[in-house]
């Protein structure tokens, strides 16, 4: 690879301060890659900047998040935003998400935004709500029923691009893209 041909080096960094105050948590995260061959060890990536940020505010039984944030609905199936520093992956969303608690067994979330791509965002819209419920059985035993709904809104470039790829098709095979 490049990296042992040409670099020879490399560094990846991250720096995470939180502050809370009044109820407030801020969050704000600087990465850094220099000749990294985390994200692709066929090429050097070099590139630093603000990598995560975050505003939260808890009021009584809601959370709100504005800025980036990582959550994830049930066992992660239906929606997983995520971090893995050592894998070099970082799937957070940047939007707003909310989190309403109206019992102590039930959780009841919502968010949109953009999911994060290094330091770029990609261009589709994702939203979903998700709303949980823990039920006791005994002491030792209990279960949790959900529902989720997940949505991915695509940005007109990539539809183009769909849209190109169909006309290509056979006529019997061809079908009309949804956004």
């Amino acid at each position: 690879t490049t990296q042992y041909e040409k670099e020879l080096s490399s560094t990846d960094a991250w720096l995470l301060l939180n502050y809370k105050r009044n109820g407030y948590t801020f969050t704000v995260r600087f990465d850094l890659f220099n000749n990294s061959p985390l994200l692709n060890p066929q090429e050097a990536y070099t590139k630093s900047g603000i990598g995560f940020w975050s505003v939260n505010k808890k009021i009584d039984k809601l959370s709100l998040t504005a800025g980036y944030f990582y959550d994830q609905f049930a066992s992660g199936m239906v929606f997983r935003s995520y971090e893995d520093r050592n894998l070099g992956l970082d799937f957070a969303v940047q939007g707003v998400h909310l989190k309403y608690t109206p019992t102590e067994n039930t959780t009841v979330k919502a968010f949109t935004g953009l999911q994060k791509f290094r330091f770029d965002l990609r261009p589709m819209v994702i939203k979903g709500v998700n709303a949980e419920h823990l039920i006791p059985i005994t002491e030792d035993l209990s279960t949790e029923v959900g529902a989720s709904l997940v949505n991915r809104t695509i940005d007109q470039n990539t539809m183009n691009i769909m849209a190109s790829t169909i006309n290509n098709y056979e006529l019997e095979d061809r079908f009309y893209p949804k956004y």
